[in-house]
């Protein structure tokens, strides 16, 4: 049995793919197996795979049809049989200490999960976690030593999250596969709140490439947007109530000001493709109308958490679905 698995979900990513596993073969610890899921891949990207498969028999392939992110790592975890499992998107690529320095912190302390940093490619910026770092007992200390639960990136992305299988087996945690966006951070928090023990270290060995076609940057048309949103914040909710995290970090203020502050702005501007006014306005009226901004126009009652009052009359607009004022304000905007 390795001590790590590592699983890669592959989805068109040729131009990535070599750099990746590369980056994986070039470790100084060699005690892992890595699982490839390729989801449909209708690139070069399986061929590729079995290359490097047949270079190394550490290297396991699963070719799949298409289901999705959430479906393909799942797929990797019930194949997985090392005692810790990591995760590499194939587009990023690790620093050759990467797993020695994780195994270091796991011989000194045995826990349940760790939480690293990254390193933004190719700006070479180093983001470190600004929750409490070191050893920490229970979830709910570290969520004592954050305000910014949702609009920090310290519960983001299941790639700096190192975690013992056994938890995730025991408690069936896995990714939802109904989610298409936001689905890290609803299994980073089930792996948090049932860890025993946590250890937040400040490495940044993981060097994550910024892709502009990703579902939060892309501007292209996404007509599952509204759901998958409404979906996610959700259950985003309903975790907060089951694991009581409103006791001890402002989690569900943060997460309606985030969803008013960025979620509201992405699916107004969703709707831009469109340009016909009277499916403009029904279809704003749609997203003012779904339960997760009703939600955060609720908690945030009549706080300004703006920057200046401008936006804060839109707030006001959007607050009472004034859509044919706002169709107009957002021609001037």
């Amino acid at each position: 049995m390795p001590f790590l698995s590592i699983i890669v979900p592959v989805y068109n990513v040729e131009s990535y793919l070599h750099d990746s596993l590369n980056s994986l073969l070039n470790q100084t610890f060699p005690d892992y197996e890595v699982i490839c899921v390729n989801d449909g891949s209708t690139d070069n990207s399986l061929n590729i795979l079995e290359e490097f498969s047949k270079k190394d028999t550490r290297i396991k392939v699963i070719s799949q049809e298409n289901k999705g992110l959430s479906a393909t790592r799942n797929i990797g975890i019930r194949n997985s049989t090392g005692k810790y499992i990591s995760f590499l998107d194939s587009d990023d690529f690790l620093k050759p200490d990467a797993y020695a320095k994780i195994y270091s912190v796991i011989l000194e302390n045995d826990v349940d999960t760790i939480i690293s940093g990254y390193e933004l490619y190719p700006e070479k910026r180093q983001v470190v976690p600004q929750i409490k770092s070191g050893y920490i007992d229970n979830y709910k200390e570290l969520f004592s030593s954050t305000l910014k639960v949702q609009s920090s990136n310290d519960f983001c992305f299941s790639w700096r999250f190192i975690i013992k299988r056994e938890l995730l087996i025991k408690n069936n945690i896995y990714f939802n596969e109904l989610v298409r966006l936001g689905e890290d951070m609803i299994f980073n928090i089930e792996v948090i709140c049932n860890s025993s023990t946590i250890y937040v270290t400040s490495f940044t060995d993981y060097c994550y490439r910024y892709n502009p076609d990703s579902l939060m940057h892309s501007k292209q048309y996404k007509p599952f947007l509204n759901q998958s949103i409404d979906l996610f914040c959700k259950i985003k909710y309903d975790q907060i109530y089951k694991y009581k995290l409103d006791n001890f970090t402002p989690y569900s203020f943060d997460l309606a000001k985030y969803t008013l502050l960025i979620y509201l702005p992405m699916l107004r501007n969703n709707l831009d493709a469109k340009k016909n006014l009277e499916t403009y306005q029904n279809d704003l009226l749609e997203i003012l109308s779904l339960s997760c901004i009703r939600k955060a126009f609720k908690i945030i009652g009549w706080k300004n958490i703006y920057y200046n009052y401008k936006e804060y009359l839109l707030y006001t607009l959007y607050k009472f679905r004034l859509v044919r004022i706002l169709t107009i304000a957002h021609k001037i905007h």
